[in-house]
C-alpha cells in the first residue's frame, strides 16, 4: 500500500529532474557553441554555413538598470540606435554583472 503511494511522488519528481536537466545541457551547449565561435571573416559573411560572431558597431541609445520577465529580475538592458541588423535593433538584456554591462556602464 505505501509503495505506490511513494511512487507518484517518486515519478513526479524524477520528471522535473529531467526537465531540469535537459534545460540545463541546452544552455551548456549554447555556451559550448559561444565558446568556439570565432570571428566571421568578411567572406564569409555572405555564406550563412558557418557559425561565427558578427561585430557591429553602433551607438547606444539607452542603457539602464531594468527588471524583466515576470519574476523581475534584474538586468542591463541596452538599446542601439538605429541603422542597426536585426535582432540588435531590438532591446535586449545582459547580466548586470557582466563585463560588457560593465563596458557600458563606463
Amino acid at each position: 500500500m505505501r509503495a505506490p503511494a511513494w511512487a507518484v511522488p517518486g515519478l513526479i519528481l524524477l520528471g522535473l529532474s529531467a526537465a531540469a536537466g535537459s534545460r540545463i545541457s541546452g544552455a551548456i551547449a549554447d555556451e559550448e557553441a559561444f565558446l568556439a565561435a570565432r570571428p566571421c571573416v568578411e567572406t564569409e559573411a555572405a555564406r550563412v554555413t558557418e557559425d561565427c560572431l558578427h561585430t557591429i558597431r553602433a551607438t547606444v541609445l539607452s542603457a539602464q538598470n531594468a527588471k524583466s520577465g515576470p519574476k523581475g529580475v534584474s538586468v542591463f538592458r541596452i538599446r542601439l540606435r538605429a541603422p542597426v541588423p536585426a535582432p540588435a535593433d531590438q532591446p535586449f538584456d545582459l547580466n548586470s554583472n557582466g563585463d560588457l554591462a560593465y563596458l557600458v556602464k563606463r
